[in-house]
C-alpha cells in the first residue's frame, strides 16, 4: 500500500470512529484490492463479514451513480499509464490499492493498466485473479484488454492460453488486429515454436488482417533465435514481396544471428546491403559487429571497425567500449586496453 493510501485510510478510520460507526471502520480496513498485502493476510486469518448496506455506503457516490468511474479514477488511471511507460509497476499497484481503499471503482482501463504492470513484473500467477475481478464487476473486455491478456500469457510462455483468449475475443465480437497477431507470433517465438507462427501468418491472410514490418521482424527474430538463418532470409524475401522494406531492426536481427554463429565477417558484409536498401547502420548495428569480433578474439578487426564507424556517422558508445575492453582482456592484450582508453 502506498503512503498516500495509508494516510487516506487512516483519516477515514478516524472519522468513522468519531461518528461511532465501528462497523464502517472495519469495512474501510477491508476494502478489496487485487494485490495481496500484509493487511489482506490479516483479513484472511480473521475474516470479517460486512452488511450489504455498509458495503454500498463505503463506495464513491459518483462511481455508484454513474455506474462508471469518477474523475479521481480517470486521473489516477492516467498516472498509472505514465508509470507503466517509466517501467515503475510497483507504483502502479500502490495507486490502484489507494483507489479501492478510498471506495472508488476502477474502470476497465484501470484494470488493463494493472494487467500491464503484472506482466512487467512477471507476476503471471496473479493474472487469472485480475481477470476474475473484471468479470465479477460485470465489465465487458474490449480489444485492448483482450490484447493485454494475450500479451500477458504469451510473455509467461503459456501460448495455449493466449490462443484461448484469441478465440474468446472473436466470440465476444472484438476483431483481432495486427497487434494481436504480432503478440501471438512473439509468444510462439518465446517458446521456440516459430513454425506455429507461420500458421498465424496464414490466418491473418484469411481474416484480412494485414501484417506490418513488425510482424515480419518478429518472425525473422524467432527463426534467428532458433538458429535457422536461411528461413529468416526467406521471410525477408517474403516481406519484400508483400511490399514491405527491411529496416534497421530487420538487419540488426540478422547481423546478430551471424555474430552469434561466429560469422561476424558475414555480418559486416551486410552493411553494404543495408546501404543499397537505404538503411543506415545505427549504434546497435556497430555494437553487434564489434561484440562479435571481440567474442571471436579477432581484436584487430574489432578495432578496425571502430574507425569505420565514423564513416557511418555513428559514435562509439559504452557498449562498444565495454566489448572492446573485455575482448582485449580475454586475449590478455593490455596495450589494446590502453588504445581503447585513449579514444
Amino acid at each position: 500500500m502506498g503512503d498516500f493510501g495509508k494516510e487516506r485510510l487512516h483519516s477515514v478510520v478516524l472519522r468513522k470512529h468519531k461518528e461511532g460507526a465501528s462497523k464502517s471502520k472495519k469495512q474501510a480496513l477491508a476494502s478489496p484490492t487485487i494485490m495481496d498485502s500484509p493487511l489482506h493476510e490479516k483479513e484472511k486469518r480473521n475474516p470479517i463479514s460486512h452488511p450489504v448496506k455498509s458495503r454500498v455506503q463505503s463506495l464513491c457516490i459518483t462511481c455508484l451513480e454513474k455506474n462508471n468511474s469518477c474523475q479521481t479514477v480517470r486521473s489516477r488511471t492516467k498516472l498509472m499509464n505514465v508509470l507503466i511507460g517509466k517501467k515503475k509497476p510497483q507504483e502502479v499497484h500502490s495507486i490502484f490499492n489507494s483507489l479501492t481503499e478510498e471506495g472508488h471503482r476502477p474502470n476497465l482501463i484501470t484494470y488493463t493498466t494493472l494487467l500491464a504492470a503484472l506482466t512487467l513484473q512477471k507476476r503471471f500467477s496473479s493474472i487469472r485473479s485480475l481477470i476474475s475481478k473484471v468479470e465479477e464487476h460485470g465489465m465487458k473486455p474490449d480489444s485492448i484488454f483482450f490484447n493485454a491478456m494475450i500479451n500477458a500469457f504469451s510473455e509467461s510462455g503459456n501460448i495455449e492460453e493466449s490462443m484461448k483468449i484469441l478465440n474468446k475475443m472473436k466470440e465476444s465480437g472484438c476483431k483481432p488486429t495486427t497487434s494481436t497477431f504480432n503478440t501471438l507470433i512473439k509468444g510462439y517465438g518465446i517458446v521456440g515454436r516459430p513454425d506455429e507462427s507461420m500458421k498465424l501468418l496464414e490466418i491473418m491472410s484469411i481474416e484480412n488482417v494485414r501484417p506490418n514490418d513488425r510482424t515480419y521482424n518478429i518472425l525473422i527474430r524467432a527463426w534467428c533465435d532458433k538458429g535457422n538463418i536461411s528461413q529468416a532470409w526467406n521471410l525477408v524475401y517474403k516481406m519484400m514481396d508483400y511490399g514491405l522494406r527491411p529496416d534497421v531492426v530487420t538487419y540488426n536481427t540478422l547481423l546478430r544471428a551471424y555474430a552469434q554463429n561466429g560469422e561476424t565477417n558475414r555480418a559486416e558484409e551486410m552493411i553494404l546491403e543495408m546501404y543499397s536498401n537505404n538503411v543506415k547502420p545505427n549504434e546497435r548495428t556497430c555494437g553487434i559487429i564489434i561484440s562479435g569480433y571481440s567474442k571471436e578474439g579477432n581484436m584487430a578487426e574489432a578495432l578496425a571497425f571502430v574507425y569505420k564507424m565514423k564513416d557511418f556517422g555513428v559514435h562509439p558508445n559504452l557498449v562498444v567500449f565495454n566489448a572492446l575492453i573485455k575482448g582485449f582482456l580475454d586475449v590478455m592484450d593490455t596495450n589494446g586496453v590502453d588504445k581503447v582508453s585513449s579514444f
